[in-house]
């Protein structure tokens, strides 16, 4: 190499020297190679080989399997030194050279092979596990890859030590050890997780309280109750080992019970974990207390003896007799005694049986005793005036007595009870009586009583009421009949000292004599008071309180009161002296008063006793305060002087103005003027008017005032190629702006907005652009804003073919229109900038030209000669999923397809393509070394999923759509509707549980799914989470509705319990679903309170209902 360079002669003779030209040595190198490495990749890694080439000029093919190799789909770079291999896959495992041709030479690598690694894939994932506590559970996952795999076993994302192989065992598991397991699988592709797989450890079945031994009495309830733990129970009762019926859950109970269900009982519980039998509960049963014979009544004598007897069966019995329900000591045993009785034995008797079952308490027996006739009480001696009533009267004790009265000993006809009346004796009447008394233990005959009879007083003329004016004389005068008389005036039920007489006078009388008068009058059959004779004294009318003059606003109320004394008043009211109809009474009112009501106002007093007239009271009336012209609104601009007024009535007045509820300071009359304004005066203006009656405010006047029109950002000059877009924006403040762009001088037709858009622009769009902005405070044009569109250039491309398999091809670019310095630059491997490409293999090769501007882009397909024409069938293809479509190439030997995802071999001419995407797929064609090339995108079509979500509001249901894929929508309601919204909203007419289908459609196929929905038409308030219970109408007439939701609840009971505690209703129900309604009939029931009860889960709920029968 260091002989290279230039040479010359240098030739001498005897006529001088000459030199020769200059000859130039090149050493060109010999080629040496080092060839591409070995490649061990994973799949879809990139894969390269380097080939290193010492010479002159050298040029690179690349080779695979012998066969010359060009870029594209994943291959590049194979006229290169480097040959790269992205996203490998099973069609690229093969053996590669590169040949090198160099000025010294030409050379081929030796082969380098590409080995393809397997990822890392779990074939088989770990199984979900349910198994008892103590247990054993093994989780195990199968996978395959390269390399020798491991494994990390993890617990809810958490790594457990040591578990590191393809199975995990755990021994002895708890209830701590559930969860979720995963495991971890590495090889030398990558590492993958496994799927979830859920431990669940059941809980082993125990009995944590056990059934107990009960001894109760016949007819009464009884309920044995277990509880156990453990997962999946089940309940068996049964009595002397012998199932029982129907007994199938944690508790049983018998009502009513009988003395054949005594005995031992005890419950099997079954669960996922085993079986476990209770304690036995053994029952026994006494039997009721009960009265078969009761005592009964009895009459006897005083002085015999009596016994009552009871007969009872029952348990334990104990006997306690009662007199009038208390206990008698002593007497405790069936029967009781008494001897001799007395009259304070007769009574009621009754007896108290205690048993081990109750207590009894017999009827009652009555104990009556007669007794001995007797006269306790005799009748006595009377003496009356004629006319009075006379009653004589006997008490007697004994039995089944009667009685006969006498006068002078002979019988009195029908006089035959214990008393004897005579009405309105008579001188006649007098005489002597007895009685004669009868009973069952004998006779006995009353003492005698006298009846003397004296003459009455009577008065045959009373004193007579009287009405007089003050200084009168007065006289009352009665007149009587009797004997031995004397007279007592009284007034007011007080005696009149010296007021003996049969008339008193009063002279000159006051009013301190008015009042009511009677007289006495005592005689020997006793006294007489006579009838009540009123004097009433009449005073003069005279005024004590005069009515007094008022000064008020207009539209109040105004009152004239007068007070004066005398009798039988009347009123009337004059205003200027001309009486006011009406106006009769001792006040005066005017309502709402007006101007026309002022004047001098007085009343006529008028008496029994005179008529008098007051002094005049004058009545004032004031204006009131009113606003009869209102502050008015305004816009202004900024700058402007704005002037609010107010025009307003009354006495007084003073003004006050305000902006936004605060006082304006010195903004005190009937006008505001506000010079200049700017943006802090805008608000609310009012007035406040205050004057002598009252204070009144305006109604708001609004200012508004706009801000002048103001750009605060220009548009900006633009330059683009044609055909890109361009927008001018302007950025302007100010109050209901509008915006006019102009294209010179000349508007712009629907160019309206802050914003213009020349879509696709072309060189006639070119110039100077303005906006003219208007606003409510003046107009505005922007800055002109220049358009300047630069031309594409428009490129045209030839080709010269390759050789088969050979890179000699070229391809050029010719501009058709559009000038500038252009630049160039091809796609191909070493990015060309030059008007021809030259060494090109075949392919489809871009070339970007700019012209200092803007660029274009042109494509030039360089072909072999001899080369295949390589066609599809089909051409493109849209394909469902899980579906297949056969694609065939034609017109060459052999193909290799590009990628090779989703095909079933991808180096045959007829492929079978299975899509889970959408690909383009490039088939090259190869026939006597030549290659050509064509391309299918397959589009993948999934099948439709169907889903949704819902909430309800009462009996409102929003359906949410959740499905994938889909082009139509089918809902039935379960309701008989049925609906095509996308999400649709349904008021369902009445309560209940229904069934939402949804069926999802697309060109593939169809999709069902179906959830149930509970709706309500009254609020249900939860009580708990996920709990909800409520009883409507209440109050009512008894018809209820019960409303339960719960979402773990199958089986409950309802109790009805009244006011005193007892249980009135018990009823067992079902729940299929969520949410359970029922009617429920209590209208049997009384009126009144209750508690109603709802028993799950050993658990209650309780709310209070009332009863009205309306």
């Amino acid at each position: 190499a260091g002989d290279a360079g230039s040479y010359d002669c240098v030739v001498t003779g005897t006529c001088g020297n000459l030199t020769s030209n200059a000859a130039s040595l090149t050493i060109t190198l010999s080629l040496t190679l080092t060839s591409p490495t070995d490649q061990d990749v994973c799949a879809g890694s990139t894969a390269t080989f380097n080939v290193i080439a010492n010479g002159s000029n050298p040029t690179y093919v690349w080779r695979k399997n012998g066969t010359v190799m060009v870029n594209g789909g994943n291959i590049s770079g194979v006229n290169t030194a480097t040959l790269t291999i992205t996203n490998s896959a099973a069609g690229d495992v093969a053996s590669y050279t590169c040949d090198v041709t160099s000025d010294c030479g030409n050379a081929t690598s030796s082969a380098a092979l590409l080995t393809l690694n397997a990822a890392t894939i779990i074939t088989t994932q770990p199984l979900a596990v349910t198994v008892c506590e103590g247990g054993n559970a093994t989780f195990t996952v199968v996978a395959t890859g390269s390399g020798t795999l491991t494994y990390q076993w993890r617990k809810a994302s958490v790594n457990i030590p040591g578990a590191n192989t393809a199975s995990f065992t755990i021994t002895g598991v708890s209830t701590a050890d559930a969860g979720s397991y995963d495991v971890v699988v590495t090889g030398t592709c990558g590492n993958t997780t496994s799927s979830a797989a859920v431990l669940t450890v059941n809980a082993t079945t125990a009995i944590t309280t056990q059934p107990l031994t009960q001894t109760v009495c016949a007819g009464t309830n009884v309920t044995f109750t277990v509880a156990a733990t453990g997962t999946g129970l089940t309940y068996q009762w049964r009595k002397g080992g012998s199932n029982i019926t129907g007994a199938t859950t944690a508790s049983y109970t018998i009502s009513g019970v009988a003395a054949g269900d005594a005995g031992t009982y005890d419950v099997v519980i079954t669960g996922t974990c085993g079986s476990v039998t209770s304690n036995v509960a053994i029952l026994t049963i006494n039997a009721v207390t009960a009265i078969t014979t009761q005592p009964i009544s009895q009459t006897a004598c005083a002085g015999s003896n009596v016994t009552f007897t009871v007969v009872a069966n029952g348990t334990g019995l104990s006997y306690q007799w009662r007199k009038g329900g208390a206990n008698i000591t002593g007497a405790t045993s069936a029967s009781y005694s008494i001897s001799g009785i007395v009259a304070g034995d007769a009574g009621n008797y009754d007896v108290v049986v205690n048993g081990t079952c109750g207590n009894v308490t017999s009827s009652v027996a009555v104990l009556t005793i007669d007794a001995v006739t007797a006269i306790t009480t005799q009748p006595l001696t009377q003496t009356v005036c004629e006319g009075v009533n006379v009653t004589f009267t006997v008490a007697a004790t004994g039995t089944g007595l009667t009685y006969q009265w006498r006068k002078g000993g002979t019988d009195i006809s029908g006089a035959t009870t214990a008393t004897y009346s005579i009405s309105g004796v008579t001188m006649s009447d007098a005489g002597n009586y007895d009685v004669v008394v009868s009973g069952t233990c004998g006779n006995v005959t009353s003492n005698m009583a006298v009846l003397t009879v004296n003459a009455n007083v009577l008065i045959t003329t009373q004193p007579a009421a009287q009405e007089l004016c003050v200084g009168s004389n007065a006289t009352f005068t009665v007149a009587v009949s009797g004997t031995v008389l004397s007279y007592q005036w009284r007034k007011g039920g007080s005696d009149i000292t010296g007021a003996t007489a049969a008339s008193y006078s009063i002279s000159g009388i006051t009013a301190g004599d008015a009042g009511s008068y009677d007289v006495v009058i005592t005689g020997s059959c006793g006294d007489v008071t006579s009838a009540s004779a009123t004097l009433t004294v009449n005073a003069a009318t005279l005024i004590t309180g005069q009515p007094v003059g008022l000064s008020l606003c207009e539209g109040l109320n105004a009152t004239f009161t007068v007070i004066a004394d005398g009798s039988n008043l009347t009123y009337q009211w004059r205003k200027d002296g001309s009486d006011i109809t009406g106006a009769v009474s001792s006040s005066f009112t005017i309502t709402g008063i007006t101007l026309t009501d002022a004047g001098n106002y007085d009343v006529v007093v008028t008496g029994s006793c005179g008529t008098v007239t007051t002094g005049p009271a004058t009545l004032v009336v004031n204006s009131a305060t009113s606003i009869t012209t209102q502050p008015v609104g305004q816009t202004a601009c900024e700058g402007d002087n704005v002037t609010l007024s107010t025009v307003a009535m009354g006495d007084n007045l003073t003004y006050q103005w305000a902006l936004d509820g605060t006082d304006i300071t010195g903004a005190t009359s009937a006008s505001y003027i506000i010079s200049g304004v700017t943006s802090v005066d805008a608000g609310t203006y009012t007035c406040e008017v205050t004057g002598t009656c009252g204070i009144v405010t305006s109604s708001e006047a609004i200012l508004v005032v706009n801000s002048a029109t103001a750009i605060t950002t220009q548009p900006v000059s633009v330059a683009i190629c044609e055909g890109s877009d361009a927008t001018f924006t302007v950025v302007a403040n100010g109050t209901n702006l509008t915006y006019q762009w102009r294209f010179g001088t000349n508007d712009i037709t629907g160019a309206t907005s802050d914003t213009y858009t020349i879509a696709g622009a072309s060189l006639a769009d070119a110039g100077s652009f303005v906006c003219v902005i208007t606003g409510d405070c003046g107009t505005i044009t922007s800055d002109v804003a220049v358009l300047t569109v630069n031309e594409v250039p428009v490129l045209n491309t030839s080709v010269t073919n390759a050789g088969c398999g050979a890179s000699d091809g070229t391809a050029t670019v010719s501009i058709i229109s559009g000038s500038g310095t252009n630049t160039y630059l091809w796609s191909d491997a070493s990015a060309q900038s030059t008007e021809t490409a030259i060494n090109l293999g075949m392919g489809t090769y871009s070339v970007t030209v700019n012209n200092g501007n803007c660029s274009a882009e042109a494509t030039a397909t360089v072909l072999e000669n001899g080369a295949p024409t390589v066609t599809v069938d089909p051409t493109s293809a849209t394909v469902c999923e899980g579906q297949s479509v056969t694609i065939t190439a034609n017109g060459a030997d052999s193909y290799v397809w590009t990628p090779a995802d989703f095909l079933d071999n991808a180096n045959t001419g007829i492929v079978v393509c299975t899509p889970g995407a959408t690909t383009t797929y490039t088939v090259t064609g190869t026939t006597a070394g030549c290659s050509a090339q064509a391309q299918i995108t397959v589009t993948f079509s999934p099948l439709p999923i169907a889903g949704f979500t819902y909430t309800s509001d009462m009996l409102v249901a929003t359906v949410t759509d959740a499905s994938q894929y889909a082009d139509s929508w089918e809902y039935t309601m379960g309701d008989g509707t049925t609906l095509t919204d996308q999400s649709p909203v349904h008021t369902y007419p009445y309560s209940g549980t229904f069934t939402i289908t949804q069926t999802v459609t697309n060109s593939c196929g169809t999709d069902v799914v179906s959830q149930d929905i509970e709706v309500l038409d009254i609020q249900v308030p939860f009580v708990s989470d996920g709990i909800a219970f409520n009883v409507y109408p209440n109050p009512g007439n008894g018809n209820v509705n019960l409303v339960f939701e719960a979402p773990a609840v199958d089986n409950f009971t309802v109790r009805l319990i009244n006011s005193v505690g007892q249980v009135v209703y018990t009823g067992d129900f079902t729940k299929e679903h969520r949410l359970f309604i029922a009617p429920l009939n209590f209208t049997y029931l009384a009126k009144g309170v209750y508690q109603l009860q709802l028993i799950y889960n050993e658990k209650a709920l309780q709310t209070t209902i009332v009863i009205d029968k309306f």
